[in-house]
């Protein structure tokens, strides 16, 4: 068995962000690095957070945005210079398509909080539960 390192991102005005290495089937994992950033510096930080080849993680999982009708006054309140649509361009343009993969949010239900407490990957940032969410379920898909 090997392990895999996720870089999950969590895309938005604040990104949230972490590195999960994972054993999907002994249900081990743990966070090496977590963080948020924030929009005004994220061009910088996104570059510093991908590294420079050889890439540090196997596979990057972001949350993909989607703009539904019932959201859009939201977004239009939230993040009116769309910040989560130039992340994830940002991204996109830095790291190769194949290591990309994307998620809906609504993927994040297969590990609620309560599952994070188990597994010991909870943040008191939400960004970074987000995040971390998103990876687990990457990789438990992978079994």
């Amino acid at each position: 068995m090997c392990s895999t390192t996720v870089l999950c991102v969590d895309p938005g005005v604040t990104t949230g962000y972490c590195l999960l290495r994972g054993l999907p089937e002994e249900n081990n994992y743990s966070i090496l690095d977590s963080g948020e950033l924030r929009w005004d510096a994220n061009a910088h930080n996104l570059k510093e957070l991908i590294g420079k080849q050889p890439y540090y993680f196997d596979i990057m999982v972001i949350e993909n945005f989607i703009l539904y009708t019932q959201t859009a006054r939201e977004v239009a309140n939230n993040d009116k210079y769309l910040v989560t649509v130039r992340t994830i361009g940002a991204l996109q343009a830095l790291v190769p398509h194949e290591m990309i993969v994307f998620q809906t949010a609504s993927r994040m239900a297969g590990c609620p909080d309560k599952e994070l407490r188990k597994l010991g990957l909870w943040h008191k940032s939400r960004h970074v539960r987000s995040a971390a969410k998103h990876g687990v379920v990457y990789l438990r898909s992978q079994l």
